[in-house]
């Protein structure tokens, strides 16, 4: 009998108010966000995977990166909003369907766990030598290979790390799982099965900008150019993930002005707003009112392209289609994380599998691909989970939420439970399999037939996390018009002027693209003919032949 043994979920963002799993609740509630009907869906699709799998086999729940917004929420929202979802899967008068081992393994948005995490195994180790006995630094990542349920006797490589802080709050909020406890592996987690295996990684690390630190540290300090080890890339740019995607927006006077930034970054009158708001300070500094508006007029054009600039680099932004791997992520399949791969299966004495799936998330946009990488020996099958967040008030039909299914031989299926289509209360749930359907096991027949039951759960919550898409877009919408009335008349009209003028530039730049893609596709399809055989002669062609 079938069996899921493996749920994978990624940014699901709690405590970011733009989250589809939670809704802001009214001036003076003790809470600021409250679990929505979206996140009691999931949760209800979650169980029915786990109760239709045979007794005794209760799968784990790993939760692969941006779980927590730490970036854009304070840490309390946060953890509180994680403790909600906690509860709804684990209820104090319910069975346990999950393993109370739950795998986290942090994304740039909630990197801070992990660097306390580090903080918190050097304190340990301190209190456990004496103090002559020389000190060391912990491990800036840990084995991908970490056995999730370690038997007796497992080397301290093979133990996986605890989270000290997840684990004990987890316990303390639920008395009646004591068991339950929160184990982390980063950057990158792995499990292997006969010749198959699966890596996974929250999908920061295949994005450039998170990665900033180590080039600009090579070419000012003139270090070598050999190929970065992952855990070089974490040493190099860990605190700069920190600072920006981990801290900066999360509270005060400054946290609540970065939120409002970032909302206003994600759409063209935003970013034209924010732009005109920065060309105003930045003018404002000098001290001088003569010429002050001229200044900033002046200023506005490079401000508005410094920040399609950031816009055009974000991946989230840049994929258009579902069916579609990034560059950077075969980049690092190929790259650092193969290396590292390699070098622990090497001292393991194991050989490198013939087949390998890898499952990431970040870009919020759900896939189901499978690539060729002969760096790896063979095809890929790569899946990303999604988002369960909302970042504009536009339509973007390629952004959704999704889980991937993994059992125990490590055949996968991929279920996308929302999209945030112009309708998307009325998105079907689709489930997805890299590669050749005809080359799956029963998992993907099981998975469907699950997913199809018409009593089953599953219909219902993709209906409610359309809703929850709506509400966000609509929020987003008046957090913005709000914006745009604080101002006085005349930056009204100037940021119109200016946001109109932004408008028909971007679409000649579509227009130039498209215009561009079609030349490519023509020049593909007329291909030159074929020249005619030479005559059978000693005679010269003729050249003025049309041939």
């Amino acid at each position: 009998m079938t069996a899921i043994h493996y749920v994978f979920l990624s940014d699901l963002h709690f405590g970011e108010r733009n989250s589809l799993l939670s809704d802001p609740t009214s001036n003076g509630a003790a809470r600021p966000l409250m679990a929505n009907d979206a996140l009691d869906g999931l949760v209800a699709c979650l169980r029915d995977v786990a109760r239709a799998n045979p007794p005794g086999i209760k799968p784990h729940l790993v939760l692969a990166g941006d779980i927590f917004e730490l970036a854009l929420a304070p840490t309390h929202v946060a953890l509180d909003g994680f403790d909600q979802f906690i509860d709804r899967l684990f209820p104090a008068d319910g069975e346990a369907l999950f393993s109370t081992t739950l795998v986290f393994i942090p994304g740039n948005h909630d990197h801070e766990l992990w660097s306390g995490t580090r903080d918190w195994l050097v304190a340990e180790r301190m209190m456990g030598i004496s103090k002559d006995d020389p000190l060391e630094a912990s491990a800036p990542t840990t084995p991908i290979f970490a056995e999730l349920d370690p038997a007796p006797g497992l080397l301290p490589e093979q133990q996986p790390t605890e989270h000290a802080l997840l684990t004990r709050m987890l316990r303390h909020r639920h008395p009646s799982h004591p068991d339950l406890r929160v184990v982390v592996g980063y950057p990158n987690l792995g499990v292997i099965r006969q010749q198959r295996m699966l890596l996974a990684h929250h999908g920061h690390f295949a994005d450039d900008v998170y990665l900033l630190m180590t080039p600009l540290a090579r070419a000012i300090y003139g270090e070598a150019e050999e190929a970065p080890t992952i855990a070089q890339l974490e040493t190099d740019n860990g605190a700069w993930i920190d600072f920006l995607w981990s801290s900066l927006g999360r509270e005060g006077l400054v946290g609540a002005g970065v939120r409002r930034s970032y909302d206003m970054l994600k759409t063209d009158p935003g970013k034209v707003l924010l732009a005109s708001r920065l060309a105003g300070a930045l003018v404002s500094l000098k001290g001088r009112h003569f010429g002050r508006r001229m200044r900033q007029r002046l200023l506005l054009p490079f401000l508005l392209r410094a920040l399609d600039l950031v816009e055009e680099n974000d991946v989230r932004q840049s994929l258009e289609s579902r069916q579609q791997v990034d560059e950077g992520v075969i980049n690092y399949l190929k790259g650092p994380l193969a290396t590292d791969v390699v070098r622990e299966l090497s001292a393991r004495n194991q050989s490198f599998p013939t087949e390998q799936i890898f499952t990431y998330g970040h870009t919020h946009h759900p896939l189901a691909e499978e690539v060729e990488l002969p760096e790896l020996g063979s095809r890929v099958r790569v899946y990303n989970t999604g988002g369960w967040v909302v970042d504009t008030p536009e339509a973007r039909p390629a952004t959704g939420g999704a889980m991937l299914l993994v059992d125990d031989t490590l055949d996968t299926a991929l279920v996308q439970l929302c999209a945030q289509t112009t309708e998307p209360h009325r998105s079907p749930v689709m489930v997805l399999r890299a590669g050749d359907e005809a080359t799956a096991g029963p998992l993907l027949a099981h998975v469907r037939a699950l997913v199809d039951r018409p009593e089953g759960p599953w219909r219902a919550a993709a209906s409610a996390c359309g809703n929850a898409i709506l509400r966000r877009r609509a929020e987003l919408s008046a957090n913005l018009l709000h914006e745009v009335r604080e101002l006085p008349l005349t930056e009204r009209l100037a940021v119109g002027t200016e946001y109109l003028y932004k408008l028909l530039l971007k679409r000649e730049r579509k227009v130039r693209y498209q215009l561009k893609q079609h030349l490519l596709t023509q020049g593909k399809r007329e291909l030159p003919r074929p020249l005619p055989a030479a005559p059978a002669s000693d005679s010269q062609p003729d050249v003025s032949s049309p041939h």
